[in-house]
């Protein structure tokens, strides 16, 4: 069964909105890109795997792309909504994974992905089971994992850190940064209690 050190999504890299929308601690669109790899490349080694939960650069895809090149690690994509080869099929969608994998991807998924994160058998989806970025109905239904266990999952920014046994690994719930498997083990051990999202805080990069 697949294995990964780390866990992360939403990044959006190049997405300027998303500062605002989420209350990320950035005056501008370049300083967030360059403090997520930063924050990132502080605890992820270039020999870890890496698993990306979706929805990881907006605005002009090649110039954010670039921002994708600088990470340490393996890494893998299960692709989200703001992905560009979500919801494409044949050529096209080839062409979009080509961009992907010429940024340093190793591999592009979809779905429903299953794994073990310490000794716990867990799904890993883009989506939650239930809940979105906003106050209106949960959108992409037809994606939504069917999975009744422990879920890890992006999309929803920061609205919760844990609820429902469902964990969003995303930035805007972890401080910025990509979370290990051991702190995700040792939450589902704990029995997935419900956690708010951590504060963003300044990063010292002495």
């Amino acid at each position: 069964m697949r294995h990964w050190d780390w866990y992360t999504s939403d990044q959006h890299y190049g997405h300027a909105n998303i500062i605002e929308y989420t209350g990320r601690p950035y005056a501008n669109v370049s300083d967030m890109n360059d403090d997520l790899v930063a924050r990132y490349n502080r605890v992820v080694k270039p020999d870890d795997n890496v698993m990306i939960l979706g929805d990881l650069c907006m605005g002009k895809l090649k110039e954010s792309l670039e921002y994708v090149k600088l990470l340490n690690g393996r890494k893998t994509l299960l692709v989200g909504n703001h992905d560009k080869p979500f919801g494409t099929t044949g050529d096209k969608q080839k062409r979009c994974e080509q961009m992907y994998l010429d940024a340093g991807i190793e591999e592009i998924l979809y779905g429903q992905v299953t794994t073990l994160v310490g000794k716990h058998l867990v799904a890993l989806c883009h989506f939650p089971r239930s809940g979105d970025t906003s106050t209106y109905e949960d959108r992409y239904v037809e994606y939504r994992p069917k999975h009744k266990g422990t879920l890890l999952h992006g999309h929803t920014h920061g609205k919760w850190r844990v609820k429902d046994g469902q964990i969003d690994v995303g930035v805007d719930s972890w401080s910025g940064t990509p979370v290990s498997e051991e702190t995700l083990a040792a939450l589902i051990t704990d029995g997935c209690l419900d956690a708010d999202r951590l504060s963003w805080t300044p990063y010292d990069y002495e």
